[in-house]
């Protein structure tokens, strides 16, 4: 069983089992997009977010998200991710929140 992975706890599997059982809870995100321009001379932007959420137990979910970003984008390309993924902080942060709470492991 070394290296068994289960989304829900693994029980003993013999008698006087001193296995160890660990659960693997890990929520992760992601997320693509593409760029709307408008205003004078395309400068301004709209970033259109995807973002995907895969929570331990398999179970996804998502959204799509328009970012404005507006007109003052003189910024480093750098800053800009930083902007757009701290826009998306809370409703990534929402959607992790919806993921199942993860069982404790049955051996220890």
């Amino acid at each position: 069983m070394v290296g068994t992975i289960s989304s829900t706890p693994i029980g003993q599997l013999h008698p006087n089992c001193n296995c160890s059982s660990e659960p693997r809870c890990n929520n992760t995100f992601d997320y693509e997009g593409s760029s709307t321009r408008y205003g004078p001379n395309g400068r301004c932007f709209i970033f259109d977010a995807e973002i995907r959420v895969r929570c331990w137990d398999g179970t996804e979910s998502g959204l799509s998200l328009p970012i404005d970003m507006g007109c003052d984008n003189d910024e480093l390309a750098d800053d800009l991710w930083d902007r757009i993924e701290a826009e998306m902080e809370p409703q990534v942060q929402s959607l992790l929140d919806g993921c199942p709470d993860c069982d404790p492991p049955l051996v220890a």
